[in-house]
């Protein structure tokens, strides 16, 4: 029987084997444990422990110290050794880190853009205790929510919910989109909101002067930005000074008593903010739904428990109040619900009104196409790394002779990978520095590259893409075993497989952005070449502000009589007329109607005289409005053909609506032919056109113009606005750039997938002409031969090519489903859209064959060209 070791030889061993590697170890713990057992016989136990620990005391910090001075100077030998490598091969190092580096700056990109999307709202102190409340309605089928509530919900839920800390109201509705703001002669438009006197208790935002937590308490108070008191004040102090505000058809005079900075990563953008106590009277009808609540949670309340008491409370609430509906919030198709503020910004369930919103998808499609690009970067190492481990035998077998270990053979060659995608990163780094300009400009975000939250990021990419493009080829090369190397018996065809794989996932990663590049710019050259059943060319669009904030019905009508005016005395103008809405902006208003059991959405626009002259509408039947009919103004209406389609008349003249909603009362008198007065992403829905105010103040007014000297008549226009209209800036555009702006939302996403594919397919291309300058190099005897035995030129080049042109086939069968996947799904957010075409992918497929073969044509021609008797001495 074994013979039981003492304690401290157990536990010094035990230490021994966690520094030592097995060779040490078994040198090291035999010499001291035998001399561990005569001391003990000489001299006792007590002694010999005192010894042997001394001795550990001496020996594992003398080691540490060595091994660290090694794993140093082993480190930087590995440096050394690896930039000899990528020198010796510098046109594949070259391709590699060109690869690399765009793979990487498209993640920097991505990360940039990614981390500003994510980082909205995260500057609030209390932000992870922050909701908006927000109810689902059943009458929006499978629609975004709106996100407003009734202003009477924050009374209701304030006391009779635990767990409620505070609330406060955000009501924006016109001034959210600007408002004429006077300080003496400055006349400027700002966005503001009405809020709550708890709305800074709630929300953080940077504060610079005064006091914004009590500001509010004061009707006539009222908080600045930082940008605004710049604007308008310079560098003198914004506290106390007097500035005048349109609200409600007449200006307000308020105090500045505090100003605070505005984040660019806040949901909430405004220039000022006013007491919600301005809004009254308050509305008590629960289906008055133009405000959002905000609610901030205790600290030990859970928004789930609050959810439930919501469902509970309004149960018993309507039903003690003996309303006649339906409990509001408790039925379950109007379940009250808490949005996370933090999720605000980036959210798929309310619709953007009120606060900046932005699409996660965007997030999503940016970093799929960063993580493709990448992805193609790091097979093209590994393939080239492999390629180039035929030329790499004997060194692995002579350091393998001389007692290397598969550890350190791993290390050398993980430390060229690292080095290589260390060098890569630097590039790819200035390559991004230098695209972010046109990346913003392309997403229309304000990005930078901040160093402070890019080291982690950095410091991973290194280690992550290093590993993930060297660790293969590190492992294969280190299994090698040295007599096969050095009698040349060993052969990497069993790799051949692998590297075709990674070639066909290259060019199919390739093959599907090109292909979604292509069939998004058809899709969007089929929306531009659309009819949308308007002439947007030489038509001003000039912002009125609408009432509330801007100009009234009367004194429009009274803009409007002075450009009519203009119009009949000059020839450069051709028509006006006025409207609730143009397109682009402000044209949402609207009602719904139900006939024979179905719903139905209808848009509401209040419209003047020559409205169809002025927008070049085509009239279908009957007539538009005409001063010449008295009756027009309030009995008559017209609509468009999707609404004769719903009721299904033959002959709509003189038809009216028959439905149950007053917004929709009044005799057809005409039927205007239907056109896209908003975005293709919605269908053209049932439409009323009234001569009276319905549903949305009138707000902008629309001047026809010739071709002819468009800026001396737009200088009249301003001239004749200034004369009417003294005290409200003027502000216009053209509808064509209206149109052009909302088409170009689309077209951004259009340009990001164009670049991708230029990158994804340079990247896939210099690795194609990399491996088939290694694959030449290996045949080169072989084409010697066949040309002496009389292969041609051509024969010899389709030899060459046959296996890359048989992979890239490969490539289309796999990338064409996927590709067809992807393209339904972004389609189906467009209303009306272009069918998939069997061309575009054939497209796709030529054009990666052309631009391959392009790559790969000099280095295959010159070698079918090359003198056979040199081919022959090879090697």
């Amino acid at each position: 029987m074994a013979t039981k070791k003492p304690g401290s030889l157990r536990i010094g061993s035990s230490l021994l084997k966690l520094i030592l590697d097995d060779e040490a170890y078994s040198e090291k713990s035999g010499d001291l444990e035998e001399s561990y057992n005569i001391l003990t016989r000489e001299a006792g136990k007590s002694k010999a422990d005192l010894w042997y620990w001394g001795q550990l005391a001496k020996l594992i910090p003398a080691h540490l110290r060595d091994s660290l001075t090694w794993r140093f100077v082993m480190f930087f030998n590995n440096l050394k050794v690896a930039w000899r490598y990528l020198c010796k091969f510098k046109s594949y190092s070259m391709v590699n880190m060109i690869s690399l580096a765009i793979g990487i700056a498209f993640c920097i990109l991505t990360y940039l853009f990614v981390h500003h999307e994510y980082s909205y709202d995260n500057f609030h102190e209390n932000g992870d205790r922050i909701y908006l409340a927000f109810h689902l309605s059943a009458l929006s089928g499978a629609g975004k929510a709106s996100g407003s509530t009734p202003p009477i919900l924050a009374p209701t839920l304030d006391g009779n919910i635990t767990g409620i800390e505070r609330i406060a109201r955000v009501y924006g509705w016109y001034i959210k989109d600007g408002t004429p703001v006077r300080h003496q002669e400055k006349t400027m438009i700002m966005r503001g909101y009405y809020v709550d006197s708890a709305f800074f208790q709630m929300f953080s935002f940077p504060q610079i002067a005064g006091q914004p937590e009590t500001a509010l308490d004061d009707k006539h108070g009222i908080v600045i930005t930082a940008d605004m008191a710049e604007r308008f004040f310079g560098n003198n102090d914004p506290l106390g000074q007097e500035i005048a505000i349109r609200l409600r058809d007449e200006e307000d005079f308020f105090l500045v008593k505090g100003v605070v900075d505005l984040p660019v990563n806040s949901s909430l953008q405004f220039d000022f903010l006013v007491s919600y106590d301005l809004k009254a009277p308050h509305s008590t009808h629960w289906g008055a739904n133009n405000v959002f609540t905000f609610i901030q949670l205790s600290g030990t309340a859970n928004h789930a428990d609050t959810e439930n008491q919501f469902a509970a409370f309004f149960s018993d609430h309507f039903r003690e109040q003996q309303q006649n509906q339906e409990s509001y919030f408790g039925s379950p198709d109007r379940p009250l619900r808490l949005l996370p503020l933090k999720k605000l910004y980036l959210n798929s369930v309310i619709r953007k009104w009120l606060t900046i919103q932005s699409d996660p998808v965007y997030s999503y499609i940016l970093s799929g196409i960063a993580l493709a690009v990448l992805l193609i970067a790091c097979f093209n190492f590994i393939n080239l790394s492999l390629g180039l481990s035929s030329r790499r035998f004997k060194e692995v077998g002579m350091r393998k002779v001389v007692g290397a270990r598969r550890s350190q053979l791993m290390r050398q060659h993980l430390s060229e990978s690292l080095l290589l995608v260390f060098l890569s990163l630097l590039a790819g780094a200035v390559l991004a520095l230098i695209s972010i300009p046109t990346f913003s400009r392309l997403l229309e975000r304000n990005l930078s590259f901040d160093l402070r939250i890019m080291v982690v990021p950095f410091v991973g990419m290194i280690f992550l893409v290093g590993l993930l493009a060297g660790l293969y080829p590190a492992f294969v090369l280190s299994r090698l075993h040295p007599v096969d190397i050095l009698k040349k018996r060993f052969q990497m065809q069993s790799k051949r497989g692998l590297r075709s794989l990674l070639v066909v996932v290259q060019f199919g990663l390739s093959i599907i952005l090109i292909i979604t590049t292509l069939s998004m710019a058809r899709q969007m050259q089929f929306m531009r070449k659309k009819n949308l059943g308007f002439n947007a060319d030489h038509l001003v669009v000039i912002d009125a502000g609408g009432g509330g904030i801007g100009l009234n019905e009367a004194e429009c009508r009274r803009v409007l009589s002075v450009y009519r005016q203009a119009v009949s005395q000059r020839r450069d103008l051709l028509s006006a007329t006025m409207t609730s809405m143009s397109f682009g902006r402000r044209d949402s208003w609207g009602t719904a109607f139900e006939f024979q059991d179905k719903s139905f959405s209808c848009r509401m626009y209040s419209i003047d005289y020559d409205y169809a002259k002025t927008l070049g509408m085509r009239i279908v039947r009957g007539r538009e409005f005409s001063p010449d009919f008295p009756g027009d103004r309030e009995n008559s209406v017209v609509v468009n053909e999707s609404l004769v389609r719903v009721f299904g008349w033959e002959d709509p003249i003189g038809q009216t609506i028959p439905v149950d909603n007053d917004m929709l009362s009044g005799k057809i008198i005409g039927v205007f032919a239907d056109s896209h007065l908003r975005s293709l992403h919605y269908e053209v829905e049932p439409a009323v056109f009234h001569l009276k105010v319905i549903n949305g103040s009138f707000r902008f007014i629309l001047i026809r113009l010739s071709s002819e000297n468009v800026p001396e008549t737009l200088n009249l226009l301003e001239d004749l606005w200034k004369r009417t209209v003294p005290d409200r800036p003027f502000l216009f555009s053209f509808l064509d750039e209206d149109v052009d702006r909302v088409f170009k939302e689309d077209e951004r996403w259009v340009d990001i997938s164009r670049y991708s594919a230029l990158f994804a397919i340079l990247i896939a291309c210099l690795g194609a002409f990399s491996l088939t300058s290694l694959a030449l190099a290996r045949r080169t005897k072989e084409v010697g031969v066949r040309k002496v035995l009389g292969a041609s030129v051509i024969r010899i080049a389709l030899l060459l090519t046959r296996d890359l042109f048989t992979l890239i086939l490969f490539a289309n069968a796999i990338a064409w489903p996927l590709a067809y996947f992807l393209l339904r799904v972004w389609l189906q957010d467009f209303a009306y859209r272009t069918a998939l075409s069997i061309e575009v992918f054939l497209l796709g497929a030529v054009f990666t064959f052309l631009i391959a073969l392009a790559t790969i044509s000099i280095q295959v021609l010159r070698s079918a060209k090359s003198d056979p008797v040199n081919a022959l001495r090879y090697e």
